[in-house]
């Protein structure tokens, strides 16, 4: 009895060193549990010595800040600049007045309390050369008055420098990606999605990057009470943007994957003090090869063992392709720029929302897409159709639509009698849609006298794969039936357009994208992905498979009735032999 006793004793220890079994050691645990940081917690960095473009204290020449003068000399900004896909982007994202990314702006990704809403204010303003200084409005160095932004000189020291904690400096968040790319939300109140331009992800791919349950939001989504799952399981489990989208020289990523074969380890990695100098900036993404992949992480193997010839659907099929099976915000399907709204932007027109106000969010499309080892695999896709008018191949500038089309009230009245269906004197938003030759003619003429060289629309339909949004391992697709049925998700089309102007036939962007356009039996524009050569039990036909399988049917039969006959006719001979 003794025995059994200190053997049951013993057990949970025996299992605890099995589980700590590891070729990398186990994250230490409060390194898990994340912590909310304050503009007061204290911070490993020196103070900062916030710089004008010129190099000089701001609370000296009163100047707007820059964060590149701020940073440099601790880091090499010359050569950060020239590894910097973000900046690149930026630059060419306030070229076209639109200011929605960083543009080297450090401020917006290191600072905690930094404000992206000040920033695309002022820059909407015009006045981008204070969008740094206006980044800085959540802490308490800045404030804005009638004169603009007045740096407040009590809360430097006399050296013009500011604690680090003050501003929260440290590496990206979570919060600071969402500010361009998509909505994210990592607090405890309700998720209120209201679309906004920053929130690209989102809008384009019907995504959210939060922890939280899906059903303890605030939108008023369809059979909202079954969707008990997180909006995204990564998000849930705690793990960051960065985490899959690095920076290729952070010493914890570097040569994960391109050291000799044989090591577990590569120890030949940057050092901690020369990657705080020189961080390299093109983050991991899908244009290269250093984007973690679901594989780099997650051994599929040992978890889909309910899955018959599993490694099948491994080559044929993204991770996301069942793990992603509906998005469940709305994202747009049109985007009509030939007659832009008095915000200045396109007419839009959402998909997974229904007109009495419900979300039912939408099955995404699958269509095959490249790998990074060659292959191609089904992946989950948005569809986006985009209507603009171009002069000469060259899309019309909005300074040049907003003179054809806009007075100081309103629209242009030659445009509002062509488009007035109602005929209640203005136009509302259902209304700027040019579907007749009349309109567009009317249209094609106020382009003109605006200086538009021969004015044409052209649509333009774009995919926009989705790899957020991921519902764990019990919400992901498992009936068979989903893909091998008369109904397979693997060839249903998805409606691209309900709506076009007149004469328009929009085209696929990417020629080399495994689908078709075509009209569907109430005229609505859908996109038809191809099996790309896939045969689904099931599902498809193949004729060489048909026609083999009816001559292998055809010979069992014909050698079964041969052998039967042959039986009969031995069984008469053998009685007729018989005395």
């Amino acid at each position: 009895m003794r025995w059994l006793v200190l053997s049951a004793a013993m057990l949970p220890l025996a299992s605890f060193a099995e589980e700590s079994v590891s070729s990398l050691p186990p994250p230490s645990a409060e390194l898990l549990v994340p912590r909310l940081r304050s503009a007061a917690q204290p911070s490993l960095h020196p103070a900062i010595v916030v710089r004008d473009a010129a190099g000089d204290a701001v609370i000296v020449s009163g100047g707007a800040a820059s964060a590149s003068k701020t940073c440099d000399g601790c880091h090499d900004v010359a050569w950060i600049k020239t590894h910097d896909r973000h900046g690149n982007l930026a630059a060419n994202g306030l070229a076209r007045g639109q200011g929605l990314l960083p543009g080297g702006n450090c401020f917006l990704c290191h600072v905690h309390a930094a404000d992206n809403s000040a920033r695309l204010t002022t820059i909407a303003d015009g006045h981008a050369e204070w969008s740094e200084t206006a980044t800085l409005a959540g802490t308490k160095l800045i404030s804005r008055d009638d004169d603009g932004w007045q740096w407040q000189k009590a809360a430097f020291s006399t050296d013009g420098s500011v604690p680090a904690g003050m501003l929260g400096i440290g590496r990206p968040g979570n919060r600071a990606c969402g500010f361009c790319h998509g909505r994210v939300h990592d607090d405890s109140q309700p998720l209120d999605l209201d679309h906004r331009e920053g929130d690209r992800m989102t809008e384009l791919r019907g995504v959210v990057f939060s922890g939280q349950r899906i059903s303890d939001s605030a939108m008023n989504l369809a059979d909202k009470d079954r969707l008990t799952r997180p909006w995204d399981v990564h998000a849930e489990r705690m793990v960051s943007c960065a985490g899959c989208h690095f920076s290729p020289n952070h010493p914890a990523y570097a040569f994960a994957d391109r050291g000799p074969q044989h090591l577990q380890f590569d120890a030949r990695r940057v050092a901690i003090t020369e990657y705080l100098r020189r961080p390299d900036h093109r983050l991991a993404g899908p244009h290269d090869g250093n984007l973690r992949r679901c594989e780099s992480c997650h051994d599929a193997g040992k978890v889909h063992g309910f899955l018959p010839r599993a490694e099948k659907h491994f080559a044929a099929l993204s991770c996301e392709a069942c793990h992603v099976p509906t998005a469940n915000a709305p994202a747009r399907q049109e985007e009509d720029w030939t007659v832009p709204l008095p915000s200045h932007g396109p007419r839009v027109v959402y998909r997974g929302i229904r007109e009495d106000g419900f979300v039912p969010g939408f099955r995404p499309v699958l269509l095959p897409r490249p790998q990074a080892d060659g292959s191609k695999k089904l992946v989950p896709n948005n569809v986006v159709t985009t209507y603009r008018w171009v002069a000469k191949d060259t899309p019309v500038a909005q300074s040049v639509l907003d003179r054809a089309f806009v007075v100081e009230r309103g629209y242009r009245p030659e445009l509002v009698r062509a488009l007035d269906r109602n005929e209640n004197g203005t136009l509302e938003e259902n209304e700027l849609v040019l579907d007749t030759e009349s309109k567009v003619e009317v249209a094609q003429a106020l382009l003109s006298a605006a200086g538009a060289a021969a004015p044409e629309i052209v649509g333009e339909v774009r995919t926009y794969e989705l790899h957020h949004g991921v519902s764990p391992g019990r919400f992901a697709i498992r009936d068979c039936s989903t893909c091998h049925g008369q109904a397979s998700r693997i060839d249903q089309p998805m409606v691209a357009a309900g709506s076009a102007p007149f004469g328009v036939v929009p085209r696929l962007v990417d020629a080399t994208t495994p689908a078709d356009l075509s009209r569907d039996s109430s005229g609505l524009l859908v996109v038809v992905p191809k099996a790309a050569g896939l045969h689904v039990f099931g599902h498809t036909r193949s004729g060489v498979l048909d026609i083999l399988g009816i001559l292998l049917f055809a010979g069992a039969i014909a050698g079964a009735s041969g052998h039967a006959l042959l039986r009969v006719r031995g069984a008469r001979r053998r009685n007729k032999e018989q005395p």
